[in-house]
């Protein structure tokens, strides 16, 4: 459906059981299809929670923030201290805290069929001493950041109203995107991949606002990845400047992880080495 991108039901059970071929690279057999109320059956055992969203649909408009970044600097984090708190947070709980996810039964597909068979095959490195990369990426939404109107405010006159109004993605906010220097609306997804991977395999990607700062998804991305792959061990880490504050190589030391990461040169002016490592 994605690779044809086919958005209906409807639209996808007919190309099916017209385009034989489809059906073969499906796992199905021409003649034994399944029909369209499988398909929602099979959807709502994917996402673990009654709504298919995190919020309420109905809220108030979402204002883009007026603050500007620089090219290839990212905002800073509204609060200066949510890394350390984050990081307090996930070695006070360590490896026995993980509240469940609605795309809980997504990550145990990904983990049956491709991370584990990944490492059966030997493409993802030594999982004992496994080197890993992450970032963040922007992930631009078709949901409209204004909303849908509920009211009926614009017939009087008034298209500035506070009322609230009806989002398709109401999960969704407005980030900074560094490298196009512009905001967009919709989600920051961090990824943890398998840097010794000849492919850069990811092994758990993680969807957030895109309002959140990279360094606290992937403080929140590496703790989940420890409860998902528990006899793993991390040997080193490689991450850019966005993540070059103490709280993070306080959270990789504690977890006995190398940390290699680009120095920020908003935190410090002046790099010097004492020919220690330093």
């Amino acid at each position: 459906m994605h690779k044809l991108r086919i958005t209906s039901v409807d639209q996808w059970v007919y190309t099916m059981r017209t385009v034989p071929v489809y059906a073969i690279l499906s796992g199905f057999h021409p003649d034994s299809t399944p029909g369209v109320g499988t398909y929602y059956d099979f959807f709502k055992r994917l996402w673990l929670n009654e709504s298919p969203h995190l919020t309420n649909r109905d809220k108030r408009k979402i204002k883009k923030p007026k603050k500007k970044g620089k090219k290839n600097e990212k905002m800073e984090p509204r609060n200066p201290l949510i890394t350390e708190k984050l990081v307090n947070r996930a070695l006070r709980h360590k490896m026995v805290f993980y509240s469940p996810k609605a795309h809980d039964q997504l990550q145990i597909l990904f983990k049956t069929l491709f991370i584990n068979v990944s490492v059966e095959k030997g493409i993802l490195g030594n999982t004992q001493a496994l080197s890993i990369i992450s970032d963040g990426s922007t992930v631009e939404t078709g949901g409209r950041a204004y909303g849908k109107f509920l009211c009926d405010c614009r017939k009087t006159g008034n298209w500035k109203c506070d009322c609230n109004r009806q989002f398709s993605d109401p999960d969704a906010d407005y980030g900074w995107d560094s490298y196009r220097e512009k905001y967009y609306y919709g989600r920051s997804l961090n990824i943890i991949s398998a840097s010794d991977s000849p492919y850069d395999l990811p092994i758990y990607p993680r969807l957030y606002r895109a309002s959140k700062h990279d360094s606290g998804t992937f403080i929140s991305t590496l703790h989940e990845l420890f409860h998902w792959y528990p006899d793993w061990k991390i040997g080193e880490c490689i991450l850019d400047s966005a993540h070059d504050a103490f709280p993070i190589y306080k959270l990789l030391e504690q977890y006995d992880i190398s940390a290699i990461i680009d120095l920020n040169p908003r935190r410090s002016k002046q790099f010097t080495y004492n020919g220690n490592g330093y």
